[in-house]
């Protein structure tokens, strides 16, 4: 009998499989009565809508530092921290949010995403997604921490924060945020863009 023969239908029907289960995993969109407010159902978080953000500074996928403050001179800030480019819900929320990438910049918004990643796992992640996205690694999850976002298991809580534009740290607030201990529930781009236009004034 010819293996060849069994061997290649076979094939076939295992990357059907495949391609049909990565289909399958994918973010929930959040309850849009989380997204009224802002909404935290983790036990501690360091970091509540009306204060401050926390500077830092980190690598991009570049192995260029950047510094959170420095970017909210220029730009209000989308601050999302995720689990890593392995983390398929990760990964397709970034999807979600390309398409509203062009309607973000009206609104003077940047979108910095943090995750425990190395460089070289960020190059990938930024390789897949294009310019529109800065991803910064935290490998020693010391910005993730001190957002009292971390997860029991050494990772980040899935975490959004809109961050308002402003000369300085201290001038700067949290004025919406969502943080959750479900990574497969998260806001959607739609969603995020919908909350941006509320809380931001579009450009002139």
């Amino acid at each position: 009998m010819n293996h060849n023969v069994l061997t290649k239908p076979l094939v076939a029907v295992m990357t059907a499989l495949s391609l049909f289960a990565c289909g399958l995993i994918g973010i929930t969109a959040a309850d849009d009565s989380h997204l009224e407010q802002s909404y935290s159902d983790l036990a501690v978080s360091s970091i509540m809508t009306g204060n401050a953000p926390k500077d830092f500074t980190l690598s991009d996928s570049s192995g260029q530092q950047v510094n959170l403050e420095n970017a909210l001179q220029t730009q209000n800030i989308l601050l999302i921290f995720y689990r890593g480019d392995w983390c398929p819900y990760c990964i397709d929320q970034f999807s979600t949010i390309q398409s509203v990438l062009p309607e973000l910049k009206e609104y003077n918004v940047k979108l910095l995403a943090v995750s425990p990643d190395e460089v070289s796992a960020a190059k990938n992640t930024k390789r897949q997604f294009g310019q529109g996205y800065t991803f910064l690694s935290d490998s020693k999850l010391e910005v993730t921490k001190a957002y009292g976002i971390a997860s029991e298991k050494s990772l980040p809580h899935p975490a959004v924060y809109l961050l308002k534009q402003a000369d300085s740290i201290a001038e700067s607030e949290v004025v919406w945020m969502y943080a959750s201990t479900d990574h497969t529930t998260r806001p959607n781009g739609e969603q995020l863009l919908a909350k941006i236009k509320t809380v931001f004034a579009k450009v002139q």
